[in-house]
């Protein structure tokens, strides 16, 4: 869906890479080389390639940082992963909007937020 978004955009813009745990995390690598605008992962592979692959370091001037069903992400027990996350993208901060999204907002995704 993000891709058929995407075509009302610069040719540059529309590259979209999706790492999720299960795949094979050396062509995530692979295809996180370059100017990649935009990235959907899941916590786990997200943490892991900002701890272990560099990707933080190329995070550092993040524009935006979305956690869409948060509210269920808190539920199935990823605060600790998203914590990690927020704090390993810290440099992003100051300049970065991060976006929650949840079907309900209950207090834990406010904490988060």
């Amino acid at each position: 869906e993000t891709e058929k978004l995407l075509t009302f955009h610069d040719k540059r813009l529309q590259k979209v890479v999706t790492c999720v745990g299960g795949t094979n995390g050396k062509q995530d690598l692979r295809n996180l080389s370059g100017f990649t605008p935009i990235v959907v992962a899941t916590p786990g592979r997200l943490l892991d390639h900002l701890q272990n692959n560099g990707l933080a370091e190329r995070m550092a001037n993040l524009d935006s940082l979305i956690l869409d069903e948060a509210d269920q992400l808190l539920d199935m027990g990823f605060r600790p992963d998203i914590e990690r996350i927020l704090r390993l993208l810290e440099p992003s901060q100051t300049s970065r909007q991060t976006l929650l999204f949840s079907a309900t907002v209950p207090t834990s995704v406010s904490e988060i937020a």
